[in-house]
């Protein structure tokens, strides 16, 4: 088993930054910022819908609704 300095130092490194070599695209970054919109938007439209809202009928245009 590795001593413990020399974990410490193998986990040093795969926390560096690359440096540019093989790094994220930036439209990864604005894809992601776009998924997690979305999802909140989602989220936020189930919040005020939820389970169990019925939206009423509409009564067909030109019709009279009885009062």
């Amino acid at each position: 088993m590795d001593s413990t300095s020399t974990q410490i130092e193998r986990a040093r490194g795969l926390l560096r930054s690359n440096d540019g070599q093989g790094s994220a695209s930036p439209w990864a970054a604005l894809a992601a910022a776009l998924l997690v919109a979305t999802a909140g938007v989602l989220m936020a439209g189930m919040v005020v819908l939820g389970p169990g809202v019925v939206f009423a009928d509409v009564p067909p245009v030109g019709s009279v609704a009885a009062n």
